[in-house]
């Protein structure tokens, strides 16, 4: 299970945190696109196991633009030596 916290949220005041557990040392990637199926942001890292709220979002591209109000779609993929998860949620942006 995967949360965003706090959703939705303003990027012009605050970050996305992104909250997952791990069971084992994981290669952990996200992909954020936006209605249109477009890629906004990518994230790779490796986590050990246990608790983690370290990935973030600032509302903004991959250029550093902060993208527009809207639901956002994030995939988050951990893979072990034994097993690939993979899990989506919705993000919403409000910007006011």
């Amino acid at each position: 299970r995967i949360v965003t916290s706090p959703n939705p949220f303003n990027p012009s005041q605050e970050i996305a945190k992104l909250c997952f557990q791990t069971t084992a040392q994981a290669t952990v990637e996200t992909w954020i696109y936006n209605h249109r199926l477009e890629r906004i942001k990518k994230t790779h890292q490796t986590f050990p196991a246990g608790y983690h709220d370290t990935i973030t979002w600032n509302g903004k591209n991959e250029m550093g633009s902060l993208v527009p109000n809207g639901i956002y779609f994030l995939i988050l993929k951990a893979q072990t030596q034994e097993k690939t998860i993979t899990k989506k949620i919705k993000i919403a942006v409000l910007r006011q």
